[in-house]
């Protein structure tokens, strides 16, 4: 243990009795009140995968697009509510990048898109083409479903 923490522990004991804001109300309120938004708009998690479940368990989504390849957290979150999964494949003669293509595969039926890179770990320089239209999308504002 680095001495620096051994320090810190002793000389903070009662830090080790509050358990952490396991909803992260205090973390949205000061990002809400950093960014000028209500908190309600903002989404903290521990990890993509606590995210990408929290989101999903908030917007409860019928049917939702995830592109593939891509990763799998999307689909198992969205299976956990009873969602319709439709995949929108990547192309390898188009570098495995989005293009215009994929806005021919929106329809009013989705309900939610998740747009993300084709990897993790390494973020693209843009989502291609298709990116620009994106804050376009009619129904960008989310309504949750109240089932």
């Amino acid at each position: 243990m680095p001495a620096s923490l051994r320090q810190a522990i002793v000389d903070n004991p009662g830090c080790a009795e509050r358990y952490p804001d396991v909803e992260y109300q205090q973390l949205h309120q000061a990002l809400a009140a950093h960014h000028q938004l209500p908190a309600a708009q903002i989404l903290a998690g521990n990890g993509e995968t606590e995210s990408i479940f929290t989101l999903v368990h908030g917007l409860k989504p019928r049917r939702a697009m995830i592109v593939i390849p891509g990763f799998a957290e999307y689909r198992r979150a969205l299976q956990t509510v009873d969602c319709e999964v439709v995949e929108y494949a990547l192309r390898e003669r188009d570098g495995w990048q989005l293009t215009d293509a994929i806005l021919d595969a929106l329809t009013p039926a989705l309900d939610c898109l998740f747009l993300c890179t084709r990897t993790t770990h390494r973020p693209a320089a843009g989502a291609g083409p298709a990116g620009s239209h994106c804050a376009a999308l009619p129904g960008a504002e989310h309504q949750p479903d109240p089932r």
